[in-house]
């Protein structure tokens, strides 16, 4: 993985995080992450690295409770990506096109 795919992976974490901890609280947000850690053996220190991967386990621990998070996490992706005219997209298609603005050619400053 390149600096720059890390650091894309790293600010989507953090697009996760940050929205968790707003709608949920932060003692909720770790406690899922706790679950996720030990149920799906998905080490916390492989978060930031996996952040898709982290968002599926989420959904599978989570069930049909995942759809109200998942529409304020793709949310926090496209004002944070700047990611304009998504419509109605998954959230890997979204995360895809998030990278592509990352890596877009002045993504050279973002190492």
């Amino acid at each position: 993985m390149t600096s720059i795919e890390g650091g894309f992976n790293s600010t989507l974490f953090k697009c996760i995080t940050n929205t968790l901890v707003s709608t949920l609280g932060e003692g909720s947000v770790q406690a899922f992450y706790y679950a996720i850690e030990t149920k799906f053996d998905f080490p916390q220190k492989m978060f930031e690295r996996k952040p898709l991967e982290l968002l599926q386990d989420l959904n599978k621990f989570l069930g049909v409770g995942y759809a109200i998070l998942e529409v304020s996490i793709m949310g926090e992706i496209k004002k944070t990506f700047g990611v304009e005219g998504s419509g109605n997209l998954k959230i890997g298609p979204l995360v895809e096109l998030a990278k592509k603005n990352y890596l877009a050619p002045d993504a050279s400053n973002k190492t």
